[in-house]
């Protein structure tokens, strides 16, 4: 459905954000969560796996983290095209 595609794309942003920003110690602690997701599998509900590798869907930093996501690649390619 389009909500879980949207609620995916967020989800993807977030883990994004989280895995190339800020301090070593924090990347390093994302992906630590990350790979705590991936090796969960399907053993849990979509929403419970994501909300233990810190992503919370019911929270507006997580839209947050995809529209800035998406502002960045706006941002890329108006240089692009226009630079």
């Amino acid at each position: 459905s389009a909500t879980t595609t949207r609620m995916r794309r967020a989800s993807a942003a977030r883990l994004a954000e989280e895995l190339t920003t800020g301090s070593a110690s924090t990347r390093d602690e994302a992906r630590q969560r990350y790979l705590g997701l991936l090796s969960a599998g399907g053993c849990d509900h979509p929403m419970t796996l994501l909300k233990n590798a810190g992503v919370d869907l019911s929270r507006p930093e997580t839209v947050l983290a995809t529209v800035a996501q998406l502002d960045k690649l706006v941002a890329r390619l108006e240089a692009e095209v226009l630079g």
